[in-house]
């Protein structure tokens, strides 16, 4: 891990943008949250300037926040969005030219994470008797990447003037099970996995409670979703890039298979069709569905491939209006 330290200059300028939604419950347990996250920790000293930024919208269906910067020799970038089951982050840093003045670097970092209660709801038009637990199978896309250079001192090859590193993790949780996933690179060195990339299956028992002839009551659970991006570099002499680009999104997609089984573990066959309602307490979406996630692109020009903020915003608060129109309960 590259250390990155600040140069001694007053140009040196430090962001950070900040945002956590705690929303109000609309019901007895309910909690849904948002956050995102953008920050520039250090600029490199000989690329002086304010950065851009954009504050997260204060919204209870999905925060975006960026903060950016990019002169002749520098460039740094960094964006995360949330929204209804979808985030993502992303983060590059750049020194695009020789420094020839004392060591420089720069830091960018991106976060960003939903999380919400979900009541769990037997359909009233099945009924089916003896089921002492249900078993759902699950699955939540997780993509991303991450590349680094770093260049040699040209009289030493074990000697670097210039490196950079990246770094990209996830982590999400549903009714108790949680899962991680990190991918690193150091500029020049191998890529390090660790965790399940692509689509994470997962399996989860519900605990039932027999109410009435043949249908069931469940306990509420919990999905959360966290996503973060890191991209450093450091320079002496030489140039540098790193990219971290969780903007692919790690992203809910619903529940692929369910089966019952009694208390001796026995299954029990369950009718065609049947599914149950995994309600959003807040937002009252179906978490049995895949969430939907925007294709939209984002006017402003982005160093790296980055999220859609306002097509992403736009399409939640849209999402949310219809799901909140159709689906007033808890």
């Amino acid at each position: 891990m590259v250390t990155i330290r600040r140069a001694p200059s007053t140009h040196v300028f430090s962001t950070s943008l900040v945002a956590l939604l705690g929303l109000s419950a609309l019901c007895d347990g309910a909690f849904a949250q948002a956050s995102a996250q953008a920050t520039i920790v250090s600029m490199f000293n000989h690329c002086p300037g304010t950065p851009d930024t954009t504050q997260p919208p204060v919204s209870t269906t999905s925060v975006t926040a960026i903060a950016a910067h990019a002169g002749p020799a520098c460039a740094q970038h960094a964006s995360a969005y949330s929204y209804l089951g979808v985030v993502g982050a992303s983060a590059l840093t750049q020194n695009l030219q020789g420094y020839l003045n004392g060591e420089t670097g720069g830091v960018s970092f991106a976060s960003g994470g939903w999380s919400e209660g979900l009541s769990v709801a037997w359909p009233e038009r099945f009924q089916v008797k003896g089921i002492d637990r249900l078993r759902l199978h699950f699955n939540v896309g997780a993509t991303g990447g991450v590349s680094a250079s770093r260049q040699s001192h040209p009289n030493n090859a074990e000697a670097y003037i210039a490196v950079g590193n990246a770094d990209i993790q996830y982590t999400f949780s549903f009714a108790g099970t949680v899962y991680t996933g990190r991918q690193h690179v150091d500029g020049g060195g191998a890529l390090t996995q660790v965790g399940e990339w692509g689509t994470v299956s997962g399996v989860v028992d519900l605990d039932a409670v027999a109410s009435g002839a043949g249908g069931y009551t469940f306990g509420s659970i919990g999905l959360s979703l966290s996503g973060q991006a890191r991209a450093a570099v450091l320079a002496s002499i030489g140039t540098a890039s790193a990219s971290a680009d969780f903007g692919s999104t790690l992203q809910w997609q619903g529940v692929s298979a369910v089966s019952a089984f009694d208390e001796n573990d026995h299954e029990i066959e369950l009718p065609d069709g049947f599914q149950l309602a995994l309600i959003g307490q807040l937002s009252g979406f179906d978490y049995w569905n895949e969430a939907i996630k925007t294709t939209d692109t984002d006017p402003r020009p982005q160093p790296v491939s980055a999220p859609a903020p306002v097509g992403l915003l736009l399409g939640g608060l849209a999402l949310l209006a219809r799901r909140q129109r159709q689906r007033r309960r808890c």
